[in-house]
């Protein structure tokens, strides 16, 4: 009995869509539904061209990103060349500045063995000049010693000659 119950029920249910189908289109003929397709349509049209539209715009949009990102690449690379010219100028102003102090301790360095060399020259012909002042003082020393004892001797002999010839010249006079 139960099936039977179910049963009439899916009858009645489905006489009852039956129904209601039938009633949706008892009013229509096929002008109004003409219409209602080409409205629809149009709707659809309509809607289709927005949506082709906002598709159009969202391209457009895409586009532009990608120019930016495209443009942004192209200033970051161009960015990173100037950050490694910088970091290379950097690098090579050290270079310079290394150069530089080095060359200024070789230059240090060469004044230092200028004026020792420039010292010991000075030295060295201060001593020879003191050598020299000697060795003249002493050949002039020598040379004054001898022409005293050349000078005391030529005394003594023409003393000795004026005393022979005083003695000469008295045994030679007649008493």
């Amino acid at each position: 009995m139960a099936t039977k119950t179910q049963g009439a029920k899916t009858k009645a249910a489905a006489q009852k869509v039956e129904q209601e189908v039938l009633d949706s289109v008892k009013g229509l003929n096929l002008e109004k539904v003409s219409t209602d397709i080409t409205s629809a349509q149009v709707e659809v049209q309509k809607t289709l061209a927005t949506v082709s539209g906002r598709l159009a715009e969202q391209l457009q949009v895409l586009e532009n990103v990608t120019e930016a990102i495209r443009l942004k690449k192209e200033e970051l690379e161009q960015l990173y060349q100037v950050e490694g010219t910088a970091k290379e100028l950097d690098r090579l102003q050290a270079d310079i500045e290394a150069q530089r102090r080095q060359w200024a301790e070789e230059e240090a360095a060469k004044k230092r063995e200028f004026a020792e060399m420039r010292s010991e020259r000075n030295k060295q012909w201060a001593r020879e000049d003191e050598e020299h002042k000697y060795k003249t003082e002493q050949e002039n020393k020598k040379l004054a010693d001898s022409f005293q004892e050349l000078m005391a001797r030529q005394e003594k002999q023409n003393r000795d000659r004026q005393e022979q010839l005083e003695i000469t010249g008295r045994s030679a006079r007649p008493t």
